[in-house]
């Protein structure tokens, strides 16, 4: 009687997970509760293996469960095996993409700089650097409207050089460039910062 409570409570331990405990029994049936202990507890090794990341772990015993467990372990390595191979996808496509956001953005600021130059250009004069006709006119009206609205006053100053014709003629057109060039910059330098000069 003694011994059938004693297997019993080998088996109710083993039921309840707990494979720690020291089987005293003798006999036939304590050996083979032994040789079960033994394979679980290898078994809860292997599984201790597999979950550190090693997929070489196989069971050669204990039947279908050994089936089961061998195909477990083979579906978890080509599942990382998967994992791995799309991570490594996901990395060179991440790279690229940002190969190309960076490539977007160095375009992108090109034609930013190329449109600020081209509408510098479209909106100053080539040789002197200040307002071409077009743009002093919007500015003018612009300006204009602001001091009818905020009630200020607004002056303009026409300049003419006398006798530039007859110097273009006289000493060419390269010279005649040179003359309007320091025209503006003498122009220039008596201007306050909210003056406009085209």
């Amino acid at each position: 009687h003694e011994y059938l409570l004693g297997l019993r409570q080998v088996l109710d331990n083993f039921a309840k997970g707990d494979l720690s405990g020291d089987i005293r029994l003798r006999g036939v049936l304590a050996g083979r509760l032994k040789a079960l202990q033994a394979n679980l507890l290898h078994i809860t090794w292997q599984i201790q293996q597999v979950a550190g990341g090693d997929f070489t772990q196989r069971v050669d015993f204990m039947g279908d469960f050994a089936t089961a467990f061998n195909t477990m372990v083979k579906q978890l390595d080509a599942s990382r095996k998967s994992l791995l191979q799309k991570e490594e996808e996901l990395t060179r496509l991440t790279r690229t993409l940002q190969g190309e956001v960076a490539q977007k953005g160095r375009a992108l600021a090109a034609l930013k700089k190329s449109e600020a130059s081209f509408r510098y250009m479209a909106e100053h004069d080539a040789l002197t650097g200040v307002l071409n006709r077009r743009s002093f006119y919007d500015v003018a009206i612009m300006e204009l409207k602001r001091s009818r609205v905020l009630e200020y006053w607004c002056g303009l100053i026409m300049l003419d050089i006398d006798n530039f014709k007859r110097f273009n003629d006289t000493y060419g057109h390269l010279e005649g460039d040179g003359a309007l060039k320091h025209v503006t910059g003498v122009i220039t330098t008596a201007l306050r910062q909210g003056d406009i000069f085209a």
